[in-house]
């Protein structure tokens, strides 16, 4: 197990990916042994097979947390689950999405100006822009509160002002003015989303903690510990965070029909609550919106347990993404400027225009995407498929988002059990055996990629170095898998990809970020991969505001 410590991981796995470029045996004594994975083909083999269901020891530790959700379901058979969750994330959404994104990069604006310096002495840019004063804020947590933000107005059409914390959630954002007035830390801030804030990175590195602790993989000695106390109270601070907004929808569908008060002409943007509970109860009619009360227990349970995973997977992922990106456009400023210039544009405008403003559907089907989060340039195009989204409008910002999601992959290692006997890499593999697929070793792989741990985001760039040709005979398709691959692929991609490159894009129009000055090795931030790659000491960069 030490071998899978997160403090040691990575510096293990750069060591293996040299010796062994395809696949390796993980010995665990006296737990069963993994083969782990961490090359197109052995990758490719295993994720695009549905004979080979999701490990279900290993997912069960997220159970008494995301129930029967997608994350920590281990049905085969979840196809219809797909089904029934997919229309939430459709294209058609888009555009209230961007007006979402706008909102809460606006209130992220309010709280960082509001405490970083006013120096009188302006500076200017590389682009002649000028610059106020920088001061030190931990990114990490900035966007880990403003990705919540944008996910629980997703969710619930809830608006929690917790971006205006005054820096005390997920660690202080402004390190320099962060104040500790709690007059001032309260702001509107909604306390049970602060909590829930706070527990999901706990949660997840609970998680991690209990699969290294043999004796701690028995239920009966685990919830009998200090460790296992505290995890089912942070389970049941996330529960009920969960709970309090469906019976809040509840209480306000017994009231009255919001539908019926809103003033004619106003548009009514579904949130995913609503669009789930029709779905489950066989309704989704724009007109008409059913009683949760309606519901069974069982169809309540899973409703919760289906977002209680959105809202996990929406947020958590994409600050980890955004955190990293802004981290690597810190150590390159001459990128950062690229970026700059594309988000200052009027692409950027363009790309979060409702389509009604270029004369489509609001309506319109899903884009069928990639593994990358692209549009599928093999699928069937319609109308719809016509107009670019934000990753599609901003090549270059786009690319750095790849990169970024190639070198600090958001989720670093995925687990499957083979249901039938494969071949891998010459190496005959029973079924039964446990699979480890390491995505961070597929994006690290030196067989694979050209000076693997560069930030160069010219690789996603059409013009760009591609991998290299003879280690991977599927090309990108199959060496770039942020997103998973096959029947078990993130749901979520193609609006992770949308609201990665906008939030970046209109960061970049207000702020210049930067390294501070005279870090130490220990100062720079720590990759600590548990289930998602989180920075374990913070991300923490210079933020001077751009002026006019």
């Amino acid at each position: 197990t030490e071998a899978l410590n997160p403090k040691t991981s990575l510096t293990n796995w750069r060591r293996w990916l040299t010796a062994h470029p395809r696949i390796l045996r993980l010995r665990r004594i006296p737990l069963d042994d993994f083969i782990v994975v961490h090359h197109p083909d052995t990758v490719a083999k295993v994720l695009r097979s549905s004979s080979h269901p999701r490990e279900e020891y290993i997912y069960s530790f997220l159970r008494p947390w995301l129930g029967s959700g997608l994350v920590a379901n281990c049905d085969p058979d979840c196809a219809a689950r797909r089904k029934l969750l997919s229309p939430a994330l459709s294209s058609k959404h888009a555009a209230h999405r961007s007006d979402v994104y706008r909102e809460s990069v606006a209130e992220l604006e309010s709280v960082w100006n509001s405490r970083l310096s006013t120096d009188t002495e302006c500076k200017l840019d590389e682009s002649g822009r000028s610059i106020v004063r920088a001061d030190v804020v931990d990114v990490q947590a900035a966007m880990r509160l403003l990705s919540l933000d944008v996910i629980l107005r997703c969710a619930y059409g809830y608006t929690s002002h917790c971006q205006r914390s005054g820096g005390r959630a997920a660690k202080q954002q402004v390190t320099v003015l962060a104040s500790e007035s709690p007059s001032e830390n309260a702001l509107g801030a909604e306390p049970d989303a602060i909590a829930y804030a706070n527990a999901v990175p706990r949660l997840l590195s609970m998680v991690v903690d209990r699969l290294l602790n043999i004796s701690h993989h028995s239920d009966f000695f685990y919830w009998r510990s200090s460790a296992g106390k505290e995890y089912h109270s942070l389970v049941q601070t996330a529960h009920s965070f969960t709970h309090q907004r469906v019976q809040q929808r509840r209480e306000e569908q017994q009231e009255q029909d919001t539908l019926e008060k809103k003033p004619p002409g106003t548009v009514h943007h579904k949130d995913f609550l609503e669009m789930l509970q029709n779905a489950r109860s066989g309704n989704s009619s724009a007109g008409h919106q059913p009683f949760l009360a309606s519901l069974s227990a069982s169809q309540i349970a899973d409703l919760e347990a289906d977002l209680e995973t959105f809202v996990f997977a929406g947020h958590d992922t994409t600050a980890t993404a955004l955190s990293w990106a802004l981290y690597y456009l810190a150590e390159h400023p001459e990128i950062q400027e690229k970026c700059f210039q594309e988000a200052t544009s009027d692409k950027l405008l363009a790309a979060t225009q409702p389509p009604a403003a270029e004369g489509l559907s609001s309506d319109s089907d899903d884009m069928p995407s990639s593994s990358d989060g692209d549009v599928d340039p093999n699928a069937k195009m319609t109308k719809a498929t016509t107009r670019l989204r934000p990753h599609q409008q901003l090549p270059f910002l786009a690319a750095c988002v790849k990169e970024t999601l190639r070198l600090s992959s958001v989720v670093p290692f995925i687990h499957r059990r083979l249901g039938e006997d494969v071949e891998l890499a010459g190496y005959h593999i029973p079924a039964g055996t446990r699979i480890m697929i390491s995505l961070w070793g597929l994006h690290h792989n030196p067989a694979v990629w050209d000076r693997p741990e560069a930030f160069r985001p010219g690789r996603f760039l059409p013009s760009g170095p591609k991998p290299q040709a003879k280690s991977c005979p599927g090309g990108q398709r199959d060496a770039f898998l942020p997103f998973s691959a096959g029947g078990r692929s993130c749901l979520g991609q193609q609006m992770a990809m949308e609201e990665t490159v906008t939030v970046l894009g209109l960061l970049l129009r207000r702020y210049k970020f930067s390294q501070q000055t005279g870090t130490s090795e220990d100062d720079r931030p720590q990759p600590y991969p548990t289930i998602v790659m989180h920075s374990r000491n913070g991300v923490h960069l210079r933020v001077e505001k751009r002026t006019a």
